[in-house]
């Protein structure tokens, strides 16, 4: 049932404390994201890489929802050559629009070098990040490290190996 879903969706925990009881652009990021995929999926396709477009202006984890759609958009027996070509005649507009959204808001290059500092955030909010922190403790019980960052960094980067397997596995 669409309006059960719909309300479940927006009324669950996650929902309400942390994108809207935190204010935070993830929210934001969401909403476009959102509505760019229900956009490729009508393959209204300039509506979607505009959408997803401004999802990964929000918050640059959106720039895959642009690589997944022009996966996608080559054909679901499509050669790897012309997925590629596919991919880059998505990503070729949305990286130009990302420039002139850029300039045009005065931000410049600076949200790019501002990406040095996005690994350092240690929430538990991600599993990887969770598990990192449980080999962290397992290390300082044992009087080998007392340093998270030990366990933590090669954790994630596991996490980040397998998330890029599956998604490729999931999209082939």
């Amino acid at each position: 049932d669409r309006p059960y879903a719909l309300a479940v969706g927006i009324a669950n925990p996650l929902v309400i404390l942390y994108l809207i009881g935190g204010y935070h652009n993830d929210a934001l990021m969401m909403g476009f994201l959102c509505l760019g995929v229900a956009a490729a999926m009508k393959d209204k396709r300039i509506l979607a890489v505009l959408l997803l477009t401004l999802a990964t202006a929000v918050k640059l984890p959106a720039i895959a929802a642009l690589l997944v759609v022009g996966w996608v958009w080559a054909g679901k027996d499509a050669p790897f050559r012309k997925r590629v070509l596919s991919v880059a005649a998505v990503m070729v507009p949305a990286l130009a629009a990302l420039a002139v959204l850029s300039v045009a808001t005065g931000i410049g290059a600076g949200w790019i070098t501002a990406l040095r500092s996005t690994g350092k955030v240690m929430d538990t909010f991600s599993l990887m990040t969770m598990l990192g922190y449980f080999g962290s403790d397992l290390l300082n019980l044992l009087g080998l490290s007392d340093n998270p960052e030990i366990a933590v960094a090669p954790v994630r980067f596991l996490g980040l190996l397998a998330g890029l397997g599956i998604s490729y596995w999931l999209m082939t």
